[in-house]
């Protein structure tokens, strides 16, 4: 089998596969001028988002304990790190919106807490493959492991769909009628996620007409990164099978 161009890991922050190590590689990237001040702003953005995730602190943790403080390089985890962050990340979302859907004020705010941390994490991933990854890595938008990014794609989008879903309940008194439980958050999430619409839930003020604006940006976000890496992750697979 020919060997392909890294790319970085689609659902988790500051990660990029490396194809000589049995693992993927975690830290902060650093910023270059490359002609534009919009890509330049866009870079230290998604750093600033790196530099706040746990990911990231416990890749530079990992390689300072292994090589050292003085020594600076790359900290490779192996890759099933990665798969259990997404997937507690995953759990942690729908452990979020249970407590959000409870009668206790405190149990509602750690909710909330957890639901807008999963945002956090998503508006990274959709940072970093719009910006980063195409001039990190040649405008390559290749993966070895063809199967696993598009599983990993899968869990990424239905945890932002759950994220919204805490949102939306938690806010629930400015939709009409009352988002009250969490099935009717869920629903009202997923169907805005696919601009399927049904008309049977809506926004009744402004904060409800922001929640819902800031789904449908994400929505376009996703779409405009993940649906063209989707589709070049299949025709590299298509192209490898056939090499072999």
């Amino acid at each position: 089998m020919s060997r392909t161009n890294p790319i970085p890991e689609s659902p988790s922050l500051g990660t990029q596969h490396n194809p000589d190590k049995d693992g993927v590689t975690l830290g902060l990237f650093q910023p270059r001028w490359r002609g534009s001040v919009i890509l330049l702003l866009a870079e230290i953005l998604t750093n600033v988002l790196l530099f706040f995730h746990p990911m990231t602190w416990a890749g530079m943790i990992y390689g300072t304990c292994q090589k050292g403080f003085n020594r600076r390089s790359e900290t490779v985890f192996p890759r099933w790190c990665l798969d259990l962050w997404v997937l507690s990340m995953f759990a942690a979302e729908c452990l979020a919106l249970y407590l959000v859907g409870s009668d206790q004020s405190h149990l509602q705010t750690a909710g909330i807490a957890i639901g807008a941390f999963g945002l956090f994490e998503a508006v990274g991933v959709i940072s970093r493959d719009l910006i980063v990854g195409p001039y990190l890595h040649g405008g390559m938008l290749l993966h070895g492991e063809p199967r696993r990014w598009l599983l990993l794609a899968l869990i990424n989008l239905f945890q932002t769909i759950i994220a919204y879903s805490c949102l939306y309940l938690y806010f629930g008194t400015h939709f009409d009628p009352e988002l009250k439980d969490a099935t009717s958050a869920m629903y009202f999430s997923a169907v805005t996620f696919i601009t399927l619409g049904y008309g049977d839930y809506k926004p009744a003020d402004e904060t409800g007409k922001q929640l819902v604006l800031g789904e449908l940006v994400f929505v376009c976000l996703f779409l405009l990164t993940k649906l063209p890496m989707a589709v070049s992750v299949i025709k590299t697979a298509v192209a490898e099978g056939r090499k072999d």
